[in-house]
């Protein structure tokens, strides 16, 4: 989880959400080791149950991520979601904090006590990237589609710095997500 959230800061074109998340992470880590170990009640059978649930909305979550941003997940390599750009609309970005505390819902159904270390701290990693994500959902900044580091037409210009162009697919793929600009303009701009 941790190493996927560092892969994704380094490849990203924004130095503040990079910053930002790697913050966030610091604090998050020394907060979940900083806690004093509880006495882990029931059995390994509880705990490796808990460790199963946890893998599997980490999973569950990664595959939600990739699949809502599109354009980080080519720079990363996973190819499923070459054919899409990324829904920038209000109504997008409810849906996704709605996805969002669905995530956090299940993570919260996971007793820590049952948990190994390295695992608290995954939940507490992807526990405060999904609040920091609901909770900003809640601001009239999120109608703010750009900053001094980034907007909607930059990163879609700069979409090619991060795409591979191997293969007539690879050309392809761009050329398809450039016919949607369109679209993905008109979200912005409602």
């Amino acid at each position: 989880m941790i190493d996927g959230l560092k892969r994704v800061a380094r490849r990203m074109r924004r130095p503040l959400a990079a910053s930002a998340l790697s913050l966030g992470t610091a604090m998050t880590v020394s907060a979940a080791l900083a806690q004093p170990s509880a006495s882990v009640p029931g059995t390994a059978a509880t705990s490796a149950t808990s460790s199963r649930a946890l893998q599997t909305v980490v999973q569950d979550h990664w595959r939600w991520w990739l699949s809502e941003n599109p354009f980080e997940a080519t720079s990363l390599g996973v190819r499923d979601y070459d054919d899409r750009v990324p829904d920038v609309s209000l109504a997008a970005a409810d849906r996704r904090a709605a996805a969002a505390q669905r995530f956090l819902d299940r993570l919260e159904a996971i007793p820590d006590a049952t948990l190994g270390e390295e695992e608290k701290v995954d939940k507490a990693v992807l526990t405060w990237a999904l609040t920091r994500q609901i909770n900003a959902n809640r601001f009239g900044q999120r109608t703010m589609l750009f900053s001094s580091y980034d907007s909607w037409p930059q990163s879609f210009a700069n979409l090619a710095n991060g795409l591979p162009f191997f293969t007539r697919r690879d050309y392809r793929s761009y050329l398809d997500r450039l016919a949607q600009y369109p679209r993905y303009n008109e979200q912005a701009m409602v």
